[in-house]
């Protein structure tokens, strides 16, 4: 099989396109304590706790947006991976962004250490540049 894609120039995430099916390399981003993501970390598609337990707040819609050339409709998908020996990473809305009620903790989302299992797939839905919905997905 050949593999058709492109690279995004301002995260370097490859996505490949075969056999109708998209599949994303995401770029790792690593946190070791408690902070708040820029937009260029985030956009690489995977933020990895290393340490204990971390709360990590979001950029702002209006960063994202921006980093994202994102407008009404953009959805943008993130994977949160914990695999630090214990503790929990919390996940902390930032201005302009509401995490839907279906996700429990309100706008505090934990994914708890796991070899296995300590991994969080999450969708930003921009309804406009300032305002974005965070779903759990997986």
């Amino acid at each position: 099989t050949t593999a058709i894609g492109s690279v995004t120039p301002s995260t370097g995430v490859f996505t490949t396109l075969t056999s109708n099916k998209t599949i994303q390399n995401r770029v790792s981003q690593a946190y070791t304590a408690t902070d708040t993501m820029t937009a260029a970390n985030l956009i690489k598609g995977l933020i990895t706790i290393t340490s204990g337990t971390d709360t990590l707040t979001l950029p702002t819609a209006t960063e994202l947006a921006t980093a994202l050339s994102a407008g009404a409709g953009t959805t943008f998908d993130f994977v949160l991976e914990n695999i630090a020996t214990g503790g929990t990473a919390l996940l902390q809305v930032n201005t302009g962004i509401t995490a839907v009620s279906a996700i429990t903790g309100g706008t505090t989302l934990s994914l708890a250490q796991s070899a296995t299992a300590g991994i969080g797939v999450f969708r930003l839905t921009f309804i406009s540049t300032t305002v974005a919905i965070l779903s759990r997905l997986l």
